[in-house]
């Protein structure tokens, strides 16, 4: 602690807070607890140490003896005071008993002094004032002066100042770096020169009080009240001089400032405006007016809210508020609706504005238009990060996903696919039509690859004629199956042709695939493996996709054969129609008969119709498969009926691809006319699941068939959720019993019991009840008891050959 000289000074009181002057000025740092400098020899000459009666208060209390703060040790507790009055922003009112056992009031104030490097701030200047009465300082009606603190070296040059120096127009750091007295006159300046240097030759704790005048920046002098001493160090050494000036800036002055700020308000090209402490717009400037598009008669009195509710919810005020109450002002882009309805970009800051006891009194918003930049930031993201030529995105952006897709895979356990594509033949349409025809077929390409996508797929370009999908995630079991759907597709985008200049161009994409995790565990090395497999699906003969792995890759590859294949098998007419008869249970007659399908293929020899029929439905194949068998019913149906033959209904099976059509009604009812068949004749077996996958649509399509006579049977009825209000709607004959139902029926009481249930359920809706796969006597035997209708399987015939059904019909009729 600072040990002070012992010296005396004679105290004179001051008559109210108007002319009040400061009586006793120290500067502390609030760090250390130290007073460094003062302008007497010790506090304890002011408030005498031996006291025991001395107390402390808030300067905002009405009463002076409520929450006293007796002073333990002088020094310490105004250090303590003033660094409480600094962080709150308010005085301290306090009493002591003088020598003669007086009571006597003073008032503390606290002045920040800045100084130093960068003008930061170093010490708190603490001024103490004696009043006569307290309530000369609650009570005053003339408001308190502005009052300039600053304190100079021995050299009298200017080392730190307060902040009332802004009042007459000067800024702290312009006055430190320049080090000269600017804000005295030049008469003041020379006088306080001279009677320093006649102190510095005779230092005593004493202070001087004269009328001066200041000066302000713009050359007005200012009356003042300056109060200058020497201030002295621990060891009683003169370390520079202090001096506080207490002053009223003229009218002119205040008036000049009024102006000088709204002129500034008003001119300034940011929107600003002024709100309430509830968020209520009291004053905004032209420019704001403009940014927002409202009239002053329309904004002022509107809550600042209304004007970015519409795309900003209440979580993003909730983060305006809890900043303000943190760090008293928030700053961010936001999005807000101009009153004429268009979108705009703005930088958004709020600040607030404090009155003498630290509450909010203001808040106040400064709004920039950003929409240039937030237009030219995207433009630069856009050739950042998408290929200029197809709009997709560049080699740049699917890197980056890649990596982000590999690590949400990774942490989500999921899987996900790289597809790398190169086009087949690029090169010999670029050099023969041209660049442009070039740049023409990447657009169409872009356009196709698009088109395949799932929700949140990506696909780019890689450059030249390069492009590569990533499919996200995907579930492990299913992944390889996907990436083959999707490969497909892809491919069938290609089947079609692209117009380039008024020409018909073929090209081909071969593919090449990787998984996650199976090929790689990062996005190089996925993309590494995926460009490997295209080159591989090129050497392979192009116009097709292979995966990295062997295994997936003979697999991949079996599956592209037999696709291709069936493609040509049907432009050969390789498939061919067989028939199983269907039999009543109790006379053994035979009741209809269902078309099946058979490939006898060159070189894979029999195939298993599931093995087909699963790969058709995977694929673009099974609708035009679906269309070749049912045209190649009708043909027969008619053929039949042309040359006498008596045969009882043909059923034949419909896709739920065919089925969905919205056509499929009017397609179907112009083949049976185009081939003359007797609609009474004919029987559409339909799934249970594609009936009940679009419930509307199947009601209209089916309504359609029936009033045209055809029958509709529903079949593998069992293994879907129908409903049996449902099943009373739709127009149908007949419920076929699932081979799944049939195979366990003698030995597994559960499926005894459904099947049962199966056969009640048809009989209440009056519908025939077919069984599928009856392969035993004794499964044959058991659905007789359960009063199955009809039976179809190889017990009772198998699927025959057209050749063979007829000698079957022809014998049963002879």
């Amino acid at each position: 602690m600072v040990a002070f000289m012992n010296s005396s000074l004679v105290l004179h009181d001051t008559p109210g807070i108007g002319t009040s002057f400061p009586n006793y000025v120290f500067v502390a740092d609030q760090h250390q607890q130290f007073i460094l400098y003062s302008n007497l020899s010790s506090p304890h000459n002011l408030l005498k140490q031996d006291s025991l009666e001395t107390d402390l208060y808030q300067a905002h209390l009405n009463s002076l003896s409520t929450n006293a703060l007796q002073l333990r040790n002088v020094t310490e507790d105004l250090i303590d005071v003033i660094v409480r009055a600094h962080e709150s922003s308010q005085g301290y009112l306090f009493r002591f008993r003088d020598e003669g056992g007086y009571w006597r009031f003073g008032y503390l104030e606290n002045v920040t002094l800045y100084g130093g490097a960068n003008g930061r701030t170093e010490h708190l200047c603490g001024i103490i004032l004696l009043l006569q009465n307290p309530a000369s300082y609650q009570s005053a009606e003339i408001p308190p002066p502005s009052r300039l603190v600053w304190m100079t070296d021995l050299n009298l040059r200017l080392v730190k100042v307060g902040s009332e120096c802004r009042s007459l127009g000067f800024d702290m750091e312009s006055l430190l770096a320049n080090g000269q007295l600017s804000f005295l006159t030049d008469e003041s300046s020379l006088f306080l020169e001279t009677v320093y240097q006649d102190q510095f030759s005779n230092p005593e704790p004493e202070t001087r009080v004269v009328r001066l005048s200041l000066r302000s920046l713009n050359g007005s002098a200012v009356a003042a009240t300056i109060q200058f001493s020497l201030l002295f160090d621990g060891q009683g050494t003169v370390t520079g001089t202090l001096g506080i000036a207490d002053f009223y800036p003229s009218r002119e002055v205040l008036e000049s400032e009024r102006q000088l700020f709204s002129a500034m308000f008003e001119s300034i090209s940011e929107g600003l405006f002024v709100t309430d402490r509830s968020g209520f717009i009291l004053r905004a400037n032209p420019a704001f007016y403009e940014l927002t598009g409202y009239q002053a008669k329309e904004i002022l009195g509107m809550h600042c809210q209304h004007i970015w509710k519409k795309r900003l919810g209440s979580e993003f005020f909730r983060e305006i508020r809890n900043a303000l109450v943190r760090n008293r002002k928030w700053r961010g882009e936001c999005e807000f609706v101009h009153r004429d309805g268009s979108l705009r970009y703005a930088m958004l800051s709020f600040s607030q504005t404090h009155n003498m006891r630290n509450e909010v009194r203001n808040y106040v918003g400064v709004l920039m238009d950003i929409g240039d930049k937030k237009r030219s930031d995207l433009r630069i993201h856009r050739l950042a990060y998408y290929d200029p030529l197809t709009g997709i995105a560049n080699r740049r952006l699917f890197n980056e996903r890649l990596s982000e897709s590999v690590t949400n895979s990774e942490r989500n356990k999921t899987a996900l696919a790289v597809l790398f594509l190169d086009l087949d033949r690029f090169k010999p349409v670029n050099d023969s039509l041209g660049h442009v025809a070039g740049d023409q077929l990447l657009k169409g390409v872009a356009r196709r690859l698009v088109y395949c996508l799932r929700e949140g797929d990506t696909v780019a370009r890689m450059g030249g004629d390069e492009f590569a999908l990533i499919l996200h995630d995907l579930e492990p079991a299913v992944a390889e199956q996907t990436a083959i759907k999707m490969a497909s597709r892809v491919v069938a985008q290609f089947y079609s042709a692209f117009m380039l200049e008024g020409r018909e161009v073929y090209t081909s994409p071969s593919i090449g695939i990787s998984l996650y995790p199976h090929h790689g565990q990062s996005a190089g090395i996925l993309l590494r493996g995926a460009d490997t497999a295209m080159y591989a699906a090129k050497r392979a003969g192009k116009n097709h996709y292979q995966f990295y792995d062997e295994v997936m890759n003979k697999r991949a590859m079996d599956r592209l054969i037999m696709e291709n294949a069936m493609r040509r098998a049907l432009l050969k007419e390789e498939f061919e129609l067989y028939f199983q008869p269907q039999y009543a249970m109790v006379s053994g007659v035979m009741t209809g008969i269902e078309v099946l399908l058979r490939w006898d293929h060159p070189q894979f020899g029999s195939v298993r119709p599931l093995e087909f029929i699963h790969l058709a439905e995977q694929t673009d194949l099974i609708i035009p498969l679906g269309e070749w068998v049912f045209q190649q019913t009708c043909e027969k149906i008619s053929e039949w009926q042309k040359s006498g033959v008596r045969f009882p209904r043909v059923g034949v099976n419909v896709s739920a691809n065919q089925f969905k059509r919205e056509d499929f009604a009017d397609w179907a009812l112009f083949q049976v006319q185009r081939y003359g068949v007797n609609p009474a004749q004919l029987e559409i077996e339909i799934t249970e699941s594609a009936i009940m996958d679009d419930v509307e649509h199947s009601l209209q399509m089916l309504e359609r068939l029936q009033k045209a006579r055809i029958r509709i049977a529903v079949d593998d009825f069992g293994t879907g959720y129908s409903s049996l209000n449902y099943l009373r709607k739709f127009p149908i004959s007949t419920l076929k019993i699932d081979r799944v139902f049939v195979e366990d029926i003698v030995d597994n009481q559960d499926t005894l019991e459904l099947t049962q249930t199966i056969i009640a359920i048809a009989k209440s809706l009056n519908l025939g009840v077919i069984a599928e796969g009856v392969e035993t006597r004794d499964q044959y035997q058991l659905l007789t008891r359960l009063g199955c209708n009809e039976v179809q399987g190889y017990f009772m015939s198998p699927a025959l050959s057209e050749s063979k059904l007829l000698e079957l019909v022809a014998g049963k009729s002879g």
